[in-house]
């Protein structure tokens, strides 16, 4: 029987460990946040049409604004209902910094200055 050197189980181990969190971290659904100032319009429907279309078990789209309005304007829902999209119980949200973090990819629409509308942006 041969000998293994000193430690080699130890590292064995680890690349076993690195390669099972690799695997998992590919395994995780991607999120994607499409960002405008009131959550109303615009990144509702963009977040909308993506979770139509994008394979639900990589990627899932919320959307958010930097100043969210009260409601989604009845015309967005309308029309996207009219394409057999459901926004009628969407309610627009605030963006936070705790919601970036999570985020694979953060799509800003409409930001004049989104630096400065976007603290955790601006930080990176």
């Amino acid at each position: 029987m041969s000998q293994m050197q000193p430690g080699a189980t130890t590292t064995f181990a680890s690349e076993v460990v690195r390669n099972r969190q690799r695997l998992d971290e590919r395994k995780k659904v991607k999120i994607i946040i499409f960002a405008c100032v009131h959550n109303a319009g615009r990144s509702q429907m963009a977040a909308a049409f993506f979770n139509k279309y994008a394979d639900q078990a990589k990627a899932h789209a919320i959307s958010a604004g930097t100043q969210p309005a009260d409601c989604i304007h009845p015309e967005v829902v309308q029309m996207m209902s009219e394409v057999g999209i459901d926004l009628s119980q969407g309610k627009p949200q605030k963006l936070t910094d705790e919601l970036a973090r999570e985020a694979g990819m953060l799509i800003t629409m409409g930001l004049r200055r989104p630096m400065s509308l976007c603290p955790w942006l601006a930080s990176k």
